[in-house]
């Protein structure tokens, strides 16, 4: 008996190790798994976790060996739509700077608490660095903005005033340091859901149940997003040169939102994109930045 159970659980480990037994799914499940844990480009490197030091230039402008005339600057929110940027900026000959650090909502200022003392100064020195140098060609900012207001202690309704407050007077601030020239685009929330689709459709298809609930569902937080996105309206609307995208509008249909296509899903977790989500929003998003970059 003791033989067995040290063979059982000799067997358990190694089947724990292994992630379990592989050999039972199929190659297309393999591949939403793989697909699921594929890394952003940038991200690694220029998408900090904490502190104040901002990532490195060099390293986190593409293409390398110049000053970058697109700036990417939030938090992980804004990092994901970074292959779209990238398929934007590459085919006008730009350079694309990624500086984002994940919980940071881009503000300079916040007495409500919806940003701590490192992520204002990350986003100070962010600004400083805009300022040195060649005046950037469009400012990107982005953020999970409903996730941040969910997870604030507020309730009441004085957290998204607080927020419209302190963003429009970051907009302010940094149209005072790249000047009149430079577009602002103010990035919406991508829709977010109460499950992670892709863990749902895996596991839904691997049952042989029908995985429709997974791919085409209502988004979490429709009420505060909606709120959010005429709060990003409005801020956009006090400042000349201000645009807002939303991703919503390249997902999205009459309350559902999309979570993959037939290539493979487009939502790591519950509210962040892969790449091959990051991608899907590419012409939706190419034409705002269109509009940003000619209105200049």
């Amino acid at each position: 008996g003791l033989v067995a159970a040290v063979g059982l659980a000799g067997l358990s480990g190694a089947i724990l190790a292994a992630g379990g037994l592989p050999g039972r799914a199929d190659a297309r499940l393999l591949a939403e798994e793989a697909a699921v844990r594929q890394r952003l480009p940038l991200q690694a490197v220029c998408n900090i976790e904490e502190g104040r030091d901002l990532p490195p230039a060099a390293a986190c402008t593409t293409p390398p060996d110049g000053p970058a005339e697109v700036i990417v600057w939030g938090n992980s929110h804004a990092a994901h739509l970074t292959p779209a940027i990238l398929d934007w900026t590459s085919g006008n000959g730009l350079r694309m700077r990624q500086v984002t650090r994940s919980g940071c909502l881009p503000l300079l200022g916040s007495a409500d608490g919806l940003a701590d003392t490192d992520c204002l100064a990350f986003n100070a020195a962010v600004v400083a660095e805009m300022g040195q140098g060649p005046r950037p060609r469009l400012v990107l900012l982005g953020a999970a903005w409903t996730v941040i207001l969910a997870r604030s202690p507020g309730g009441d309704g004085t957290e998204v005033q607080a927020l419209e407050r302190d963003l429009a007077a970051t907009v302010r601030r940094l149209r005072a340091v790249v000047g009149a020239e430079t577009g602002i685009v103010l990035l919406g929330d991508t829709p977010d859901f109460r499950f992670a689709p892709a863990a749902c459709h895996a596991r839904r298809r691997f049952l042989g149940m029908d995985t429709g609930l997974c791919d085409l569902a209502p988004p979490a937080q429709a009420a505060t997003a909606s709120t959010i996105d005429a709060l990003l309206n409005r801020v956009a609307a006090a400042e000349p040169g201000v645009h807002v995208f939303r991703p919503a509008d390249a997902f999205c249909r009459a309350g559902r939102c999309r979570t993959r296509s037939s290539e493979g899903p487009w939502y790591a977790d519950s509210h962040h994109l892969t790449p091959a989500g990051g991608r899907a929003q590419a012409d939706a998003l190419a034409g705002v930045l269109d509009a940003a970059s000619v209105a200049r």
